[in-house]
Parts: C-alpha cells; structure tokens; sequence
C-alpha cells in the first residue's frame, strides 16, 4: 500500500508540470499572434493600407470635394465669411442699401473690408453703380451678404444698368411722389375730423 501510494505522487506530479506547460505554451501563442497582429497594422499604416488611422481634417474629404476647393465642408457664425475672401460679393446693409465689392478681410464681429467697391442704387428695374473705393461695413448693419455671379453679371440680370443721372432724378420723383401723398392723407384726415369721423380714424 506503501510503495501503491508513493508510486502515485510523481504521477500527480508529471500532470500538474503538463498542465503548466501547455498553459504556458497556449499563453506564447497567444503573445506570438498579438504582436504579428500589431505588426500587421503597423506596416499597413505606414503604407497607406486597411490597417492606418482615419485621415483627420481636410484630407478625410472625398476626393471629389477637394479638387473642387471645398475644404471647408461647414463653419458657423463669422467664421464661414472665410468661404467669400478675394471674392466679389454684393451686401445689403439694414437701412435698404446694397455694396458690390471683392471681399479682402474680416474679424470675429463681422465687420467686413470691401476694396473696388461700388454702391449699387436701384429704383425699379433699373440700377446705377457709385464707385466708393475701400469701403469698411460694420457687422451690426449687415442683413445679406454673398458671392455675386460675374457670368451672369456680365451677360445682364433682369435689372438694366443706367446712368446715375437718371436714378437720381427718379429718386427725386418719388421722394416728392411721397411726400405729396403725406400731404393728401393729412388733408383727408383733417377733413374727417371736421366732419364727425373721428372714431373711423
């Protein structure tokens, strides 16, 4: 019974060295094959294939877009007035008059410095241009402002183009075309208070 239990212990023994062994070889493996994984993509990092980093900025931009120029696919507030330097833009200010310029600078309160810059007056269907020179426009004051189209400029709009002469003089007819109307509402209004009609005022 002795020598029967003696005999057992190296047996137990040889197993449980097996057993660290095969734990110890699967472990191996499994290093052998993280670093081949690493390596892997390493390799195809540095040349461009399925293993690399997802391209950051103006590189992650389909291939069409930047040939096109479009590096910018959104930029909010002020900072999107980036898309129109060294462009020809027209502007409408708050008090109803409009600028055509090349765009040169901006500043994070959207004040806006236009050269070449002529101020476009229009009355009906026709327009003249005033040449204004450098012109600084406060942001506080813009309502709209865009690239203009010089084909279309070029080839006309549905505005004509006429000599400042004739926009002031038709700015002249409608100034004292409204101030006659005034005159007769006030005429009219002071009539029906004579007569009675002061509550349908």
């Amino acid at each position: 019974m002795n020598q029967g239990g003696a005999g057992g212990f190296p047996h137990q023994q040889n197993q449980q060295q097996n057993q660290q062994q095969n734990q110890q070889q699967q472990m191996h493996q499994h290093q052998m094959q993280m670093q081949a994984q690493m390596a892997a993509m390493q390799g195809a990092s540095m040349h461009g294939g399925p293993g690399m980093m997802p391209p950051l900025g103006a590189a992650a931009m389909p291939a069409q877009q930047q040939s096109q120029g479009q590096v910018f696919e959104f930029l909010p507030g002020v900072a999107s007035l980036v898309e129109d330097l060294d462009k020809r833009v027209l502007v409408t200010l708050r008090d109803g008059r409009h600028f055509v310029g090349m765009m040169r600078s901006f500043d994070q309160y959207g004040n806006v410095m236009l050269e070449d810059t002529y101020e476009r007056h229009v009355v009906g269907n026709v327009y003249a241009d005033e040449r204004v020179g450098l012109y600084v426009i406060r942001g506080e004051n813009l309502v709209l402002l865009g690239e203009l189209d010089m084909n279309k400029e070029a080839q006309g709009t549905a505005l004509r183009e006429v000599p400042m002469e004739q926009i002031v003089a038709q700015k002249a007819a409608q100034k004292q075309e409204k101030a006659d109307d005034d005159l007769l509402r006030k005429k009219l209004s002071q009539q029906a208070l004579g007569l009675g009609f002061e509550d349908c005022l």
